[in-house]
């Protein structure tokens, strides 16, 4: 792996945990204090998490100082919106057929979304 690449892929990782803890916060408010059901949470967690990550990755994690601000934004969300439909799949699985608390679940599902992320971001976003 190339300097550039680890860089990129541990500024992200960092990017990523901060995200992942604004998500999960999310997350569980939604869940936890206003008893909303869990996959709307999931979506309205997702979505604030995948904000706050666009603004620290363009600029901090891959310093994209160029390039098209829209189009750059609409890749992102088509990357983050697969990996959201791919992440929904695996609760739905984790919650419904396998009985894991919904809690418990999202962690992984963050965990296979964040390589999902990783390789759309960097090779097709900010390539």
């Amino acid at each position: 792996m190339s300097v550039n690449f680890q860089k990129h892929f541990f500024r992200f990782m960092i990017v990523g945990a901060l995200s992942t803890f604004f998500n999960y916060g999310i997350y569980s408010i939604l869940y936890v204090f206003t008893e909303l059901n869990y996959s709307i949470s999931y979506i309205m967690g997702f979505f604030s998490g995948v904000l706050f990550s666009y603004v620290l990755n363009r600029f901090w994690t891959f310093q994209v100082e160029k390039g098209h601000y829209s189009n750059d934004l609409i890749r992102y969300f088509i990357v983050y919106l697969v990996s959201l439909f791919i992440g929904l799949i695996c609760i739905n699985i984790m919650v419904e057929i396998f009985n894991i608390d919904p809690i418990v679940a999202n962690i992984g599902v963050i965990s296979i979304t964040v390589c999902i992320n990783f390789i759309g971001v960097k090779f097709w976003v900010f390539k």
